[in-house]
């Protein structure tokens, strides 16, 4: 499951970090909020092993990097706030 997860969060990552230039917004929020609608009917091993990855991945990269995989579970619905 953790191959999944880093799949998701990945392309989550990339929607969301990725500038103007390479991404529309438009079609960034669309599709953010399609996958945030879908992960509202995951399981709780599967909302466990994003968040698992999430962890894993904050304590490394860029500033900007580590405070994606650091929200990543509130902005897309996985935690109440």
């Amino acid at each position: 499951m953790k191959s999944l997860a880093k799949a998701l969060v990945e392309a989550v990552a990339f929607l969301e970090l990725s500038g103007d230039e390479v991404v529309d917004p438009d079609s960034a929020v669309r599709a953010l909020e399609w996958i945030a609608e879908c992960l509202k009917s995951a399981s709780e091993s599967e909302k466990q092993a994003l968040l698992d990855y999430c962890q894993e991945k904050a304590a490394s990269g860029t500033e900007k990097q580590q405070e994606f995989y650091k929200t990543f579970s509130v902005a897309m619905g996985l935690v109440d706030t």
